[in-house]
């Protein structure tokens, strides 16, 4: 492991950075397909993009985030990299994932529904 290191990686300062596509191979990680189509979803459920991505409380803009946070999650994203995808900060996703409570059970479960289907469908598709 040593020789790959010293190979593959660039020592800066007290870090070594790899090239991320060599890393995966080399440790057998998979690239998980886990990328669902965000717009497609707030044109399903009737929220604009501009709300979903602004500072909006209204609870079924709250819901829709939670949802798609959610769905992430469980398809193995870290919170770190759902933040960007949902325009917020970490730590409110880490808040989302792990104990906010929907407002509608009924329309989140619908929420979830559409992100799964459309996460399918995206995999059949590639």
């Amino acid at each position: 492991m040593k020789d790959w290191i010293k190979q593959n990686g660039r020592i800066k300062g007290s870090y070594i950075m790899f090239n991320v596509d060599e890393f995966n191979a080399y440790f057998d990680i998979e690239d998980h397909n886990t990328d669902i189509d965000v717009m497609t979803f707030l044109s399903k459920v009737g929220i604009s993009s501009r709300e979903f991505y602004s500072g909006s409380r209204r609870a079924n803009v709250i819901d829709a985030r939670n949802a798609v946070c959610r769905v992430l999650r469980k398809s193995g994203k870290t919170v770190k990299q759902i933040a960007p995808i949902v325009g917020r900060d970490y730590t409110t996703v880490l808040y989302l994932t792990n104990h906010a409570i929907p407002f509608d059970q009924d329309k989140f479960n619908n929420y979830i529904n559409i992100l799964q289907n459309g996460r399918n469908n995206l995999s059949e598709r590639v």
